[in-house]
């Protein structure tokens, strides 16, 4: 069977091979109908295009970095499921770095990426190497970079983040109305997501008339179920009255919600829980976690179609994008009667 090229589809379609390889690649210079029929030509004659051709005459790679501090027991899934579904459609592929929260590992992988001229960079920072990123500047500024999650130099990069300060509100709003007793906030290391999320929180409870100190605030090294189980026994060895939490993660929720439930205590009627990401297993907790959603699949989307754009050059002015955030209700929080 003779090989279809883009010669075939162009003599089908009676154009120039350099329309259809824009058409294909979606330069908006060419006519949407165009595009629409030598794409359904394509389609019918099962092109399969030649990426490394393709990337010579572009001189590209085709390869996106994308660096992340972790997959296991995270959201991170969902955003690369979000990412590839971009990248795969423009025939990009990925050479995923996780971190594992390892700020020599980070610099490794920011490293290997400047060096093997990737196409373009998304990367979310830890807490620990956002000072040392400026080293990488002057690299970064001569490739397409999205920073995300948390926010970096919005004037020079485009940042895809969500609003976690609104998250923290309506997590506050919800245990408001819920809770008659104390309310805590269990956080992270102190950081973007923690300080916006507590910020938020703060807010929300004040416009009900509630007060948050700083005895009511307790923050772990880690975004981790162990550090949510020993916050929480933490709390419970001071002995001091509340009925409601809201953890700022999903898995410290879980390690939350396991430590009260080995103690005796009852989720939602003694202690409403509230969460933050909405991984796919909380809604399946023997309690379903009520929790604030972020878009995750949104999200990678999102960063995705902005990358390609800064690569394809159509659009290459910094933004910086924010997601909303939802509540999700379930039946970890108490209705008040």
């Amino acid at each position: 069977m003779k090989k279809v090229t883009l010669k075939t589809i162009a003599e089908i379609a009676e154009v120039g091979v350099s329309t259809v390889s824009m058409s294909l690649n979606d330069h908006p210079n060419i006519n949407p109908e165009t595009k629409k029929r030598i794409k359904q030509i394509a389609k019918e004659l099962n092109y399969v295009p030649n990426i490394i051709a393709r990337a010579m005459v572009r001189k590209q790679t085709s390869l996106i970095g994308v660096v992340i501090p972790q997959i296991e027991g995270s959201f991170y899934p969902s955003i690369l499921e979000g990412l590839e579904d971009i990248f795969t459609e423009k025939l990009f592929s990925t050479v995923l770095c996780v971190t594992n929260h390892s700020q020599e590992k980070e610099h490794f992988y920011m490293s290997l990426l400047c060096d093997k001229h990737v196409d373009g960079i998304i990367i979310e920072p830890s807490r620990e190497f956002i000072g040392e990123i400026e080293n990488f500047t002057p690299y970064l500024e001569k490739i397409p970079t999205i920073f995300t999650l948390q926010q970096y130099k919005p004037d020079s990069f485009t940042n895809v983040i969500v609003n976690n300060e609104k998250g923290g509100f309506l997590a506050g709003e919800h245990l408001a109305e819920a809770c008659e007793e104390r309310i805590l906030f269990v956080g992270g290391p102190k950081g973007w997501y923690t300080n916006q999320r507590l910020k938020g929180f703060q807010v929300a409870l004040e416009k009900k008339g509630r007060s948050l100190s700083q005895e009511d605030c307790h923050f772990t090294t880690r975004y981790t179920y162990e550090a949510g189980r020993k916050v929480a026994a933490e709390i419970l060895s001071q002995k001091q009255d509340f009925d409601g939490i809201f953890a700022a993660s999903d898995i410290m929720a879980m390690g939350i919600m396991h430590e009260l439930r080995e103690k005796n205590i009852r989720v939602p009627e003694d202690v409403s829980l509230v969460g933050f990401d909405d991984l796919p297993f909380v809604s399946m907790l023997e309690v379903p976690l009520t929790t604030v959603a972020q878009p995750q699949f949104e999200l990678g989307n999102v960063m995705g179609q902005k990358l390609i754009e800064q690569i394809e050059e159509y659009h290459s002015t910094p933004e910086l994008i924010v997601l909303e955030p939802t509540l999700i209700v379930r039946q970890s929080t108490r209705k008040r009667i």
